[in-house]
């Protein structure tokens, strides 16, 4: 089988190397091409290969450029064929899958992959569809480490879900900010039989928003997670309805036997409600005791059109 020896390193057909880029004023790189048939010149002496091109994602005439998930020794198949002499072969060059380039242990200068193909003749790319990961919902970049959740197995990179990679390498278990959130999401089901939504969020009947709206950002209870306070997750204590008369007070956890949840870490958006909660307590007991409500700087504003208790919450 006829092969090209550069400095003892015997290249073959099915082998990809380094050509000098010879005329091209817009690349400073060497081209990289894979061997497809190898003759003798008779005329000039050598060899004449028939190669097929590789290509960088910036270069000339590439739709695209170069994207955010592209690694740096990232490279496209084409159908685009050539012939060229031996003379211009620089040396081996190791193009592999993604799923070897990430399995090597050493990267050498000589190292590259493809997950693309490029089709000169109907300018497509294949394949048309490609995993995503992380909530930057990219292709994966294997010059960017990713970290996978163990609880949905799913991959993010540090700095997506606001951490660093020392920060993640010290943990022996780590959960996503999804993940982190579904034991919130799940005690909120667990409520004390007393204390329903209502007489923790104050309905905004005035057409402003209950507390219920400025976390969620939709319409009261039913807005989903995030609409609706566990009574567990709040702190050590659970929330209780006082008397008919008066607002919501705080009172010991359940009774052995009663309705309950565990406690959970604490919440910044969950610690933000509870001083809410108890502004909107103590901003109640100031409007028994004053006959003739007046304004302040924000919290609960009784209305003026109506006698009926609506008014707004003002932050």
């Amino acid at each position: 089988m006829p092969h090209i020896e550069i400095l003892g390193d015997k290249l073959r057909e099915g082998d990809s190397c380094f050509v000098r880029a010879e005329g091209d004023a817009h690349n400073q790189k060497p081209f990289i091409a894979k061997i497809y048939r190898i003759e003798p010149d008779e005329e000039h002496g050598g060899f004449q290969c028939l190669v097929k091109w590789f290509y960088r994602p910036e270069d000339p005439g590439i739709p695209g450029g170069r994207k955010a998930f592209h690694g740096e020794r990232e490279l496209y198949k084409s159908d685009h064929r050539d012939t060229i002499h031996s003379d211009t072969i620089l040396g081996r060059c190791c193009v592999h899958t993604l799923e070897a380039y990430n399995k090597l242990e050493l990267v050498r200068p000589q190292d590259y992959f493809t997950r693309f193909s490029w089709s000169v003749q109907s300018r497509k790319f294949s394949p048309e569809q490609v995993t995503i990961y992380c909530s930057c919902r990219q292709p994966e970049n294997p010059d960017r480490r990713m970290w996978q959740c163990d609880n949905c197995s799913e991959w993010f990179h540090a700095e997506c879900v606001g951490s660093t990679p020392a920060a993640l390498d010290a943990l022996s278990y780590w959960l996503c900010p999804a993940c982190m959130r579904k034991p919130a999401a799940a005690a909120q089901k667990v409520w004390t039989q007393a204390a329903p939504p209502a007489a923790l969020l104050p309905a905004a009947a005035a057409g402003g928003p209950g507390l219920a709206e400025v976390f969620s950002g939709a319409g009261g209870p039913a807005a989903g997670p995030g609409a609706l306070v566990p009574t567990a997750a709040i702190g050590p204590t659970a929330l209780s309805p006082a008397a008919a008369a008066g607002p919501a007070a705080l009172a010991p956890p359940p009774a052995a036997g009663g309705p309950g949840a565990q406690l959970l870490a604490p919440d910044p958006l969950l610690e933000a409600l509870q001083s809410h909660l108890a502004g909107f307590q103590q901003q109640q007991q100031q409007q028994q005791q004053q006959q003739q409500p007046q304004q302040g700087l924000g919290g609960w504003l009784p209305s003026t059109s109506s006698g009926s208790g609506s008014g707004i919450f003002g932050l």
